[in-house]
Order: structure tokens, then C-alpha cells, then sequence
């Protein structure tokens, strides 16, 4: 079976999927279905978080601006694989403190678990993303 899947954010293709599906073992169909499902999602938490991190405005810190100090990827761990997303860095001027701001919305930094409800995925030391926070947030 031919599949195509065209997944479209905002009104704009992000992506398009072609994949050849074979249909003669239904356990392998099944596998190969949920390697689709993990893809799109790969790339609809990757469009959401890279939103979310555009959106934020410039963190004050002090009493004054913090001044940015660029741009850096950083991949989370989610229950559809890894996502890699851009997030801006400030620092302040005065007390020299770090901020990335969309760092709190997108995962809690004290887990190692890539959660859902109450589904837990173990995933070592990577980052983490909080499915709940960034959703209901």
C-alpha cells in the first residue's frame, strides 16, 4: 500500500511523507504504522515548539531587559522520538543571570522522564519534554 501523509501547520506543507507500506503481515504493518504516527508527530511538536519559542516576549530581569545573547538547538525527548528546536538565550546585565524562556513552557529540566498523563518513559539524561505543561500551558 502506498501512504502519503502531507501534514500542514498554520496553512503551510511542513511536511510530506511517501512510504511504500506492506500489507502481508499484520505485525509489521502495525510497526510500521506507529513509525508514521512518531514521524508526524516528530514534526508537529517540532513546528509547535518552534512557535511557542517565537512567540515569547524579551524576559526583564533586575528591573531591565535581559540582552540576548542569540539563538541555540536544543532536542528534547519525547514519547515520538527526539525534537530539535531553536531557543533564544538572555542574560542579565546587572546580576549576570541565564534565562531561556521557552525552556519552562516546553519540558521540566529536573526530570528525566518524558511524561503524558501518567505514562513515563525513561530517557537517561537527555532533556525532557512535559507533554501536559505544553499543552494545557
Amino acid at each position: 500500500m502506498n501512504v502519503q501523509i502531507i501534514v500542514k501547520g498554520d496553512g503551510r506543507e511542513v511536511a510530506d511523507f511517501q512510504e511504500q507500506v506492506s500489507t502481508l503481515e499484520a505485525l509489521e504493518f502495525e510497526l510500521h504504522t506507529e513509525k508514521l504516527k512518531d514521524r508526524v508527530g516528530r514534526v508537529v511538536l517540532e513546528v509547535g515548539f518552534q512557535k511557542c519559542a517565537d512567540q515569547l516576549r524579551h524576559p526583564c530581569c533586575c528591573g531591565r531587559p535581559m540582552r540576548n545573547h542569540g539563538r541555540r538547538v536544543v532536542t528534547v525527548t519525547t514519547q515520538s522520538g527526539p525534537v530539535a528546536y531553536e531557543r533564544t538565550r538572555y542574560r542579565c546585565r546587572s546580576c549576570r543571570a541565564w534565562q531561556t524562556p521557552v525552556d519552562a513552557l516546553i519540558f521540566c529540566a529536573a526530570s528525566h522522564h518524558a511524561s503524558v498523563g501518567s505514562k513515563h518513559l525513561p530517557t537517561g539524561d537527555a532533556r525532557t519534554f512535559h507533554a501536559t505543561r505544553a499543552i494545557s500551558g
